[in-house]
């Protein structure tokens, strides 16, 4: 009769008759090994954020490249690509980008329950807002690459793009069981990178805020533009809140990993995190805090 451990056991004679298959298993015992050893190396950083009395979440967060521009849907004009999706704190809390080409919209004017951050990483778009007193512009906004907008729950909105090329625009989305009763941030327009152009040549870490504010769903949404040049960093630590990143320019080393441009860093509540540039040029990037 065969067991468990018996066809395990056949399986992995299968696999080591196959050259590549072979190597293909050594990899990953390779890999488990190296993962194992990062996960002793960072035990006695979060015993310690566990004694000063932080929970720490060691498994929480990610990276997520992102290789813009992406390719789009020729037919519909639009295509979307999840990222992640996580609840904490009673917050249920969604990513993806998307691509739209010229002309094109994913949908009509509408309004959701939930709030939104839109960032625009490539081409330009048309906001069309139609509680927006605009006589102008018929209720139209341009937004260019690296700049950000925050919709309200409710609020009413879609795009449409302008320029030759596919617009790459990345989402944040999410929702609560909960209502707060603080006034709520309303919508805005934020011009990460050209906004902040004295930050550009100081040394070390340095972070500038955009925005901040309570929600219909959060205690507060903050928002700051950072930048961290060569040789910079700061140490381990761990927020009693989640924390979305995008790089914007140069590269960044976190959770093992190093993050180029339009990266997507995510840390969930909890999660022991540091960040370093070890690249040769100022890493520029924008934070979006999430405090449930």
């Amino acid at each position: 009769m065969l067991t468990a451990n018996k066809i395990k056991r056949s399986k992995v004679r299968q696999w080591l008759a196959n050259p590549i298959l072979q190597a293909k298993y050594y990899w990953m015992k390779a890999a488990k090994i190296v993962r194992s050893f990062y996960m002793d190396s960072e035990e006695s950083d979060q015993q310690k954020l566990q004694g000063d009395g932080i929970a720490v979440n060691s498994s929480a967060g990610g990276i997520y490249p992102l290789s813009i521009p992406l390719p789009p849907d020729e037919e519909t004009g639009f295509r979307p690509y999840p990222i992640f999706s996580t609840e904490a704190m009673n917050v249920s809390l969604a990513s993806h980008v998307s691509v739209l080409t010229k002309g094109h919209s994913p949908h009509p004017p509408h309004t959701h329950d939930e709030e939104e951050i839109l960032v625009l990483l490539a081409g330009e778009v048309d906001l069309i807002l139609p509680d927006l007193q605009s006589a102008d512009d018929g209720n139209r906004v341009r937004l260019s690459a690296n700049q950000c907008v925050y919709y309200p729950a409710d609020f009413p909105h879609t795009l449409q793009t302008v320029s030759e090329t596919p617009a790459n625009y990345l989402m944040f989305k999410w929702k609560a069981d909960g209502m707060k009763s603080e006034p709520a941030l309303s919508f805005g327009l934020y011009n990460i990178i050209e906004s902040n152009r004295t930050l550009l040549t100081e040394e070390g870490f340095r972070p500038h805020l955009l925005f901040q504010g309570p929600t219909k769903y959060l205690k507060k949404l903050r928002c700051h533009f950072s930048t961290l040049t060569p040789g910079a960093g700061y140490d381990p630590h761990a927020d009693p809140y989640c924390v979305a990143i995008i790089v914007l320019e140069g590269e960044v080393e976190t959770l093992g990993k190093r993050v180029r441009p339009h990266g997507v860093i995510f840390y969930g509540e909890g999660e022991l995190h540091g960040m370093d540039n070890h690249g040769a040029m100022t890493a520029r990037y924008v934070v979006f805090e999430f405090h449930g």
